[in-house]
């Protein structure tokens, strides 16, 4: 079992209601209408393999001469002459990039649910209590 906070979805099978709560997963959830303990549907883990991103959401890089790589703030940005143009469509080539050039992708370590980042030291405390 997992003992960190996670945004779920709560379903209450009398009132037929769904609420969205940030709870560990051995927490008890009641029903704010009913006050029956609610049933925890926690994300299911998707394929992170078979993925592939369309061009407006593709990751891009240029390779310099060099071997270094610049890092285009927009991935439509034209490709410098002297540069090798690198397209990433999946999680998995974004990772095996990440690996090659001992680099982080900011957006692929961003946890939307909870804001946090790749460089996140700890969390301050949650401003209500969890049941």
């Amino acid at each position: 079992m997992s003992n960190h906070l996670r945004n779920v979805v709560c379903h209450c099978h009398v009132c037929d209601r769904d609420v969205d709560r940030i709870c560990r997963e051995r927490d008890i959830v009641l029903c704010d209408w009913c006050g029956i303990a609610m049933e925890q549907h926690w994300w299911k883990r998707q394929s992170r393999d078979n993925t592939q991103w369309d061009e407006k959401d593709a990751v891009v890089v240029f390779r310099k001469p060099d071997g270094n790589y610049s890092y285009p703030a927009r991935n439509d940005k034209p490709t410098p002459e002297v540069c090798e143009r690198i397209v990433m469509r999946s999680l998995r080539e974004v990772e095996r990039h990440e690996r090659e050039a001992g680099v982080l992708s900011e957006i692929a370590h961003f946890d939307r649910g909870s804001g946090n980042g790749h460089d996140t030291k700890s969390l301050p405390p949650l401003p209500f209590s969890v049941r």
